[in-house]
């Protein structure tokens, strides 16, 4: 079954839309805040999150689960 967070990313991976997931769990999924709150507290210490942007961009609405696979495959390769 896993955490409420690992059930809403798979869902997320399986391209079910958020409302959908929400409503059928029922239940507060706390990466929700905490990507958005995350990625603010990251831009502010100058540290670089890609994975973490496109999580908030998706639990945000503002991106589709396409939009972030493609961006993040299109970053330039780099030691991290």
């Amino acid at each position: 079954a896993g955490s409420r967070n690992f059930r809403l990313g798979l869902a997320l991976g399986r391209g079910e839309r958020l409302a959908d997931v929400l409503r059928a769990q029922d239940a507060v999924v706390e990466g929700l805040a905490t990507a958005p709150a995350l990625l603010a507290r990251a831009s502010l210490l100058g540290v670089s999150l890609p994975i973490c942007a496109a999580v908030a961009r998706l639990v945000t609405g503002e991106a589709t689960l396409a939009e972030e696979i493609d961006g993040l495959l299109a970053r330039p390769l780099r030691q991290e």
